[in-house]
């Protein structure tokens, strides 16, 4: 996760160890170029067996915004 000083960058080359209590979001991202995107992001807590999904009963809603020309 890019960012701030006690931040983690995911990645296939990352062998950084995540530790129980530390928080971390996921996000999935969506773009159509010069058009339209979404970024939709979980977050999750490490616990001593394994990880929570902390956002798993946030109700997900789609909203559009026009553009005025």
């Amino acid at each position: 996760m890019a960012g701030g000083q006690n931040s983690f960058n995911i990645s296939s080359h990352n062998y950084d160890r995540m530790e129980e209590g530390m928080v971390f979001v996921l996000h999935t991202q969506w773009l159509e170029p010069l058009s339209a995107g979404c970024n939709v992001g979980d977050m999750y807590v490490v616990t001593k067996d394994g990880f929570e999904n902390l956002s798993r009963h946030t109700p997900l809603e789609t909203h559009r915004i026009a553009v005025e020309a």
